[in-house]
């Protein structure tokens, strides 16, 4: 299965292998047939074992609830009351008729849905140059429990998933052909995400600011800048536009949600008693401690937002002018102590990168659980290590370094940056606006692992390429002192005596 020569081999001008993806005969929706053939045989069984496994009903948790709940209301059309959630993948219910419970058509839905972010992921790795063992490795760890476990619960995992890993491949596909409707349409994708999951509203600025810094490293016309950045952004300005001005009108909140203050909160809890005393913190206080205590999670800050009608009760508090006035009380914690503010967040940083596989995908066997500990520690290691070294043939490069990879092509460099920008801008939002829970990174996985053996690849080729320019360089030099010591010597004069 030498998926190696299906691609389109063609050279840049510098000699490069440009090795774009497969085109016409050779190739089914961006991979090269052969191999295209093996993923499908891979998804197929993954979807037998799967179902089989788990089930078709997808499981429930307290996030479920909500989303079950708004998708009950807006089953008409028509939302009855200001929900707790975005409105997008309630929509996803709706279409699969969940409404009144998860059955076996959102479970299907959901596992097209990421065989689908697969494919994607194994069409970008094509620009990236991966040889034919890495991309089957870059199959089975896409089509491992940990990251497929998601389609069989009420999350939106999945869902965002797709529509982020779609915006990428968009925005590479703008790069390849120079036509703007692609990045729109990748604008549309990461606006998609943002209606589905809220802490995704900015992700299209991580969109913006890399094709604008794309088409500036190529033409340096503020024009063109301007255009592309409104080209990314018009859709989730749009989409998130709608739903908040929808949720001011009907409902006097202009938000996608409520609950920002709620969120907000797990980072200021620690710190309550730096404001001043009022029947709010009085009450957020005793309910921290309770938890703390009392709590399933033994974590205080979690899921505080259940006891919203417990607060109401204490302040005398409308829902609206609670959520208001604790955004407010946040905002004064965190200008009044922004030291304990950067702790509180430090403290929850390293769970963004901790593993996220959950007994579902494990089995609830301790031994597997180390075994997908153990892999996924393995991957951010290497993922930090390439990061460092793509840094370091930059630097290599800018002082004179001779070599070629993958990442001179500029819809994979795009590719490349997008997705660090992205896993940046998250792990910024999950950490600095929440508890920071690995579950939050799962939209990027399969994008995080595209990148870390994209790296590698990257730095492998820098090193052949040193190596064969050293070895060049060695050849000339050799020469010359032959041929320097073949040529006849004159006599030194007897000043150079």
């Amino acid at each position: 299965m030498a998926d190696e020569h299906a691609t389109t081999a063609t050279t840049d001008d510098a000699g490069l292998s440009t090795a774009v993806p497969p085109v016409g005969h050779g190739s089914l929706l961006g991979l090269p047939r052969q191999f295209a053939a093996l993923t499908v045989s891979a998804m197929l069984v993954a979807a037998v074992v799967y179902s089989a496994w788990w089930g078709t009903t997808p499981e429930q948790n307290t996030d479920s609830v909500q989303y079950l709940a708004t998708a009950s209301d807006l089953s008409d059309g028509r939302l009855e009351q200001m929900p707790n959630v975005a409105p997008g993948y309630p929509l996803l219910l709706i279409v699969t008729g969940s409404t009144d419970g998860p059955g076996p058509a959102l479970f299907f839905t959901q596992l097209v849905a990421y065989f689908a972010v697969a494919w994607l992921v194994l069409a970008l790795s094509v620009r990236f140059e991966l040889r034919l063992r890495w991309r089957v490795v870059l199959l089975a760890a896409l089509l491992s429990p940990p990251l497929v476990e998601w389609t069989a619960a009420v999350y939106t995992e999945t869902l965002t998933t797709l529509l982020v890993t779609l915006g990428v491949y968009l925005a590479v596909r703008w790069v390849e052909t120079d036509r703007l409707g692609w990045l729109v349409g990748a604008g549309v994708a990461l606006g998609g995400a943002a209606v589905v999951r809220p802490s995704m509203q900015a992700a299209a600025v991580v969109l913006a600011l890399v094709a604008s810094g794309h088409v500036w490293r190529r033409q340096r016309r503020a024009a063109q800048v301007l255009r592309v950045g409104v080209a990314s952004l018009a859709a989730t300005v749009l989409l998130v536009g709608a739903v908040s001005v929808h949720n001011g009108v009907r409902f006097d909140y202009p938000a996608t949600t409520p609950l920002a203050g709620w969120h907000l909160l797990t980072r200021t809890a620690p710190f309550l008693e730096q404001a001043d005393q009022t029947p709010l913190t009085t009450e957020l206080i005793a309910m921290r401690n309770e938890k703390m205590l009392q709590g399933d999670e033994h974590e205080p800050y979690v899921m505080l937002w259940l006891e919203r009608e417990r607060v109401e009760a204490a302040t005398g508090m409308s829902p609206r002018e609670l959520d208001r006035e604790l955004l407010r009380l946040d905002a004064r914690l965190i200008a009044q102590n922004p030291l304990d503010y950067l702790l509180a967040v430090g403290n929850v940083a390293p769970t963004f990168v901790f593993p996220s596989a959950s007994t579902k995908a494990t089995g609830g066997h301790s031994a597997v659980q180390l075994l997908f500990a153990v892999a996924s520690f393995a991957v951010v290691a290497l993922f930090v290590v390439q990061v460092l070294l793509v840094a370091a043939l930059a630097v290599a490069r800018r002082v004179g370094a001779s070599f070629r990879t993958p990442l001179d092509r500029p819809e994979t460099r795009l590719c490349y940056v997008l997705v660090l920008g992205l896993a940046a801008y998250l792990f910024v939002v999950s950490t600095a606006f929440d508890i920071g829970l690995a579950r939050y990174r799962v939209p990027l996985d399969p994008l995080l692992l595209l990148v870390t053996f994209g790296g590698w690849r990257a730095v492998s080729k820098a090193v052949a390429g040193l190596d064969r320019h050293g070895d060049r360089r060695e050849r000339v030099n050799h020469g010359r002192r032959k041929r320097y010591e073949q040529e006849p010597q004159m006599p030194l004069s007897n000043a150079e005596r």
